[in-house]
């Protein structure tokens, strides 16, 4: 009887990868209707010092893990990500074929006040980084308010440019899920670019898209693959989504035809929801997430006669009087 060393690597992969990774990390397709947007579970979950065993097994398992670890990257300081960036660079110099680089399926970003030393490392991880599938940008920014020594206000920060030039020349192509969760967000005009080259997205996440829309599109934002589309500072869907005028003018230039959102199936969002979107996508729509006092509760109901899943937060007592076709 052979030894269990002798079992081909193919074998072993998923089982270490069912040991060092989360379940579900690397979907893209976020299937639960009453998951929240932030995958919190994700990091609690991690086995630091089973991974860390697993190492120091053999130099094959020592191989696999270290790729199956960098598949996923959860990048909470600057010094990581200066270190990543160093590493990845250093990779890609030794092994042109096989660079550690290409095993990364999915980043999150949780980087506080980031420097510009730490944005410019994050550029240089995604200008390695070919075959990202997943990308959580939960970056965020505090400014201590002078008038109150004690009262901490969260500013509006714009994704640098840089960042989305890297995005959009080196996994365009792959990028499955795209997340703004935080009090960062793409200007108009980058997230516009990302949009119309990232074909192959199916959700998209945007608490928020910094700036103003200073001219109208010259043609349809049309997103054949998406499924999933999260807009407000979902999961909590604070008073401060409500009336949300980019986000508004975002639902509006999608709401000029119903083949500009073909693959649509699930909404979630701040309050209210636009009724032209509703009533141009709404026969699609399977699941919808929102506030139980959104003004709109009876036209969501109205439009989207396929509903299978309605979960609303703040429960209200509007909800007794609603009732659906199905």
């Amino acid at each position: 009887m052979g030894t269990l060393r002798d079992l081909p690597v193919e074998l072993w992969r998923p089982i270490l990868a069912s040991l060092v990774q989360s379940p579900g990390v690397l979907s893209s397709d976020r299937q639960d209707p009453f998951s929240e947007v932030r995958d919190i579970v994700i990091f609690l979950n991690r086995d630091v010092k089973t991974h860390s065993a697993l190492l120091l097994v053999c130099k094959v398992w020592h191989n696999v893990v270290t790729e199956l670890t960098h598949e996923h990257l959860h990048l909470t300081s600057a010094e990581q990500v200066v270190v990543i960036a160093d590493r990845f660079e250093e990779s890609r110099r030794h092994s042109i074929k096989n660079p550690l680089g290409a095993c990364t399926r999915r980043i999150d970003l949780q980087l506080s006040n980031p420097s510009d030393r730490c944005l410019n490392a994050l550029v240089r991880i995604l200008r390695c980084t070919p075959n990202i599938e997943i990308l959580i940008n939960s970056n965020y920014y505090m400014a201590m308010n002078p008038t109150f020594t004690f009262h901490i206000t969260p500013p509006q920060a714009q994704t640098r440019t840089e960042i989305i030039d890297a995005l959009i020349e080196t996994c365009s192509r792959s990028l499955r899920r795209m997340e703004w969760t935080s009090n960062e967000y793409p200007s108009w005009s980058d997230l516009m670019r990302v949009l119309r080259t990232a074909t192959g997205l199916t959700s998209l996440t945007l608490a928020n898209i910094y700036g103003n829309l200073t001219e109208k599109p010259s043609r349809y934002l049309t997103l054949p693959n998406l499924k999933t589309l999260v807009l407000g500072d979902s999961p909590s869907f604070s008073h401060a989504s409500l009336g949300n005028v980019p986000l508004n003018a975002f639902l509006t230039m999608l709401s000029k035809s119903p083949e500009q959102l073909p693959s649509l199936q699930r909404l979630e969002g701040f309050s209210p929801f636009s009724p032209d979107f509703l009533r141009t996508h709404g026969s699609k729509v399977r699941i919808v997430r929102t506030v139980a006092f959104t003004p709109l509760l009876h036209e969501i109901i109205a439009t989207c006669p396929n509903l299978d899943t309605f979960v609303t937060i703040f429960p209200h007592h509007i909800l007794d009087l609603l009732s659906h076709p199905r």
